[in-house]
């Protein structure tokens, strides 16, 4: 059983192995293997999620993918494709479909998948990565690789520097200390010949001393010094090189190329503001426990603990919860943020005297509610055709507990937003192209009618979605996510009856 386990390993590792050298084309270009065209992609992989049904984890990824590749199809009014997508989107996006955060080599392994991957590149431009669509008329590829090469040029041309006496002397006048000074000789004595480093003015019988003299460093940048050389490498068991007519060779010394950076330029308000003392931040470092709710089999369990710094002053408010900013730094520096969700005052009071709720029992709610509405979207973007155009996804939200308060906690979506939907029962001012927005919501709707889909789900017709008054239980069902009673309360002051109220033969009281 072990030797079987031990080939299933070594033959998977071997998979993607191979598929990770087949799909690279260049450092910063990949393609995926899927050998059929984009307009048959979408049919294939909704082939292997009927194909792959009891399979949880398969209809997953494939849910992902097929959802990606829709948003690259989808277009503005029925023109053209977009055909391109953020990497880091993607990303997000796939990882909204699974039920753990997927690691980016494991979800380009899935894009790029010759069964069942969209067929796309993966490129990376001015340091950002995109997903592009692969043209069946023209090769995407070749001028992807020409791009790259004349990025690479410019770069280069742009990083060149006439290195001779005058301008070594200038730039070793510039630096501050010795030991900068040293480095760039020792590294001026690894790659130059002996007669360029006599033309530079400097005595290459000088070079051990110098070698030895910089602190030897183990694949680590020394952030004191990182601004002049990057990764340079010092073998402590240095030995002393020998003299040739043609050149002067250190064994052990190893460079790494260095491009040029340059500041991003800053106005000089924003310099003189400098000046004044900006304090930092207070924090709270924490661990929190995230739970997660699995709709499919009605649980709930502890997917991970996020260790992470709090924000003690919140950066948002609703009418029930304060937001919370919330920093997590992972294992190569990369920066994350989250928002922590927590109760003020006046919704503990009103879930605990007014809802009969334990405060607990209301976050997990918030959550279940969540997973809910997830699920609806997620149904939703596999069934409209590819004309409708973009749908709802929503991320996933975790209950957890902070200094003994129950909250929820999600990742942080930056941007800037305009709240429609309230809880207070207030209407929100519309903007004024809220008329063309109902004109296209009404024409998206009707594609979907014309289409053979109905703007009714028979699971939800066939279930009571009211609180029944007359049942025995206490529990409010599907309304207290929202804290509804403010919000109906606000909407019985405010509202008029209007057209949609007759339609549906209610009552004027």
């Amino acid at each position: 059983m072990a030797d079987k386990n031990a080939k299933e390993k070594s033959s998977f590792s071997e998979k993607r192995s191979k598929l990770r050298l087949e799909t690279k084309l260049s450092e910063k270009l990949r393609i995926s293997l899927q050998s059929c065209k984009a307009c048959e992609n979408e049919e294939k992989i909704e082939g292997f999620i009927v194909f792959y049904r009891k399979n949880t984890l398969k209809c997953q990824i494939l849910d992902g993918l097929l959802y990606i590749l829709r948003q690259l199809l989808a277009s503005y009014d029925g023109g053209k494709a977009f055909g391109y997508l953020p990497y880091s989107e993607a990303h997000g996006i796939f990882c909204g479909f699974m039920e753990r955060e997927t690691e980016d080599k494991e979800f380009r392994d899935h894009l790029l998948n010759e069964e069942y991957g969209p067929c796309v590149f993966v490129t990376t431009v001015l340091n950002t990565r995109y997903i592009i669509l692969q043209n069946e008329t023209v090769d995407t590829g070749k001028f992807l690789l020409e791009l790259e090469c004349l990025l690479s040029k410019e770069q280069d041309n742009f990083s060149r520097f006439d290195l001779n006496a005058d301008s070594l002397k200038r730039v070793l006048q510039s630096m501050d200390t010795e030991y900068d000074k040293t480095v760039l000789k020792a590294m001026i004595f690894a790659s130059a010949s002996r007669k360029k480093v006599y033309e530079l003015g400097i005595k290459p019988e000088n070079a051990v001393y110098m070698v030895r003299f910089v602190h030897v460093q183990d694949n680590e940048e020394d952030s004191e010094h990182s601004g002049h050389f990057d990764n340079f490498h010092v073998r402590s068991n240095c030995v002393k090189p020998k003299a040739s007519n043609s050149s002067c060779q250190i064994t052990g010394v190893s460079t790494s190329v260095v491009k040029s950076q340059f500041p991003a330029s800053i106005s000089i308000g924003e310099l003189l503001r400098a000046g004044k003392l900006v304090a930092p931040a207070s924090k709270k470092t924490v661990s929190l426990a995230l739970e997660h709710f699995d709709i499919t089999n009605q649980e709930w369990s502890e997917v991970r603990t996020l260790n992470t710094s709090v924000y003690t002053n919140k950066f948002a408010s609703g009418g029930f919860r304060d937001a919370f900013k919330c920093v997590e730094t992972g294992p190569n520096g990369e920066i994350k943020y989250w928002v922590l969700k927590l109760y003020n005052a006046n919704a503990r009071n009103t879930i605990i005297n007014q809802l009969s709720m334990t405060m607990v029992d209301h976050a997990r709610k918030q959550v279940q509610m969540h997973e809910v509405a997830k699920h609806f979207a997620k149904k939703m973007s596999k069934k409209v055709p590819g004309t409708f155009g973009n749908t709802f996804f929503y991320n996933k939200v975790y209950y957890t507990k902070f200094e003994d308060q129950h909250a929820t906690i999600e990742e942080y979506i930056n941007g800037n937003f305009v709240k429609y939907v309230n809880n207070n029962g207030h209407c929100v001012l519309p903007p004024e192209s809220s008329t063309q927005d109902e004109k296209v919501i009404y024409e998206k709707a009707e594609t979907l009618i014309g289409s053979g889909y109905a703007l009714c789900d028979p699971e939800i017709a066939t279930e009571s979605l009211k609180d029944d008054d007359d049942n025995d239980n206490s529990e409010i069902l599907f309304c207290c996510g929202n804290l509804s009673t403010m919000a109906i309360q606000g909407f019985l002051n405010e509202h008029s009856c209007n057209k949609y109220c007759k339609m549906l033969a209610l009552s004027d009281n």
